[in-house]
């Protein structure tokens, strides 16, 4: 087997991926994966850390039955990313302290895979830039969603980015990500710094 092959396109090499022939899900989990799914009504316990059953598209439960502990979140369907569930958190936190609310109920803050995952986020903010997930805090210029996959490095986009013009550019040891709510283009922003999020929910 060839060690950097990677057939689904989604950053993570056949080697490391659970579900190698679906983009976007990279560990089966009690379900399965999309396109070999546990049959409908298996239990599992992936969402919410409490008992829930099995679609039969491999995914646990409903992703609205989950709002992250100790954020002020409203729930949004993705319906084209089956079995995402999206909160959008208003109350303001470190983007440290974001990913810790959204880890509350199994998820993480958003991956941005597509031009349409995007532009739903940026059509369904209510406020001021949201920290979605993302950083180069290890490797300065090596940007990363939370599954390690690389998406933007050295200047050069690997898998989507949409970065605003002359981002990203480290302007004070800027090493996360934040959604401009009146473009939907992204900005490099400091990790400690105060913002409303995004929580994904696979």
């Amino acid at each position: 087997m060839d060690p950097t092959a990677d057939t689904d396109g989604d950053g993570v090499s056949d080697c490391d991926d659970d579900c190698p022939a679906d983009p976007g899900a990279s560990i089966a989990g009690d379900c399965g994966c999309p396109s070999s799914p546990a049959s409908a009504g298996t239990d599992c316990t992936q969402l919410c850390g409490g008992a829930a059953a099995c679609d039969d598209a491999g995914y646990c439960g409903s992703a609205s039955a989950c709002p992250p502990t100790g954020g002020t979140c409203t729930f949004h369907n993705y319906d084209t990313m089956a079995g995402h569930g999206y909160w959008y958190c208003s109350d303001t936190r470190s983007q440290a302290d974001a990913n810790a609310v959204c880890e509350t109920v199994g998820g993480g803050l958003a991956n941005v895979g597509d031009m349409t995952e995007n532009d739903f986020l940026d059509a369904n903010i209510s406020g001021a830039n949201p920290w979605i997930g993302g950083d180069d805090r290890a490797t300065e210029g090596s940007w990363r969603w939370a599954d390690g996959s690389v998406f933007y490095e050295d200047s050069t986009s690997l898998l989507y980015a949409r970065w605003n013009g002359g981002e990203p550019n480290n302007s004070g040891d800027e090493d996360c990500i934040e959604l401009l709510a009146d473009t939907g283009f992204w900005n490099d922003a400091k990790c400690g710094d105060s913002r409303a999020y995004w929580c994904e929910i696979p």
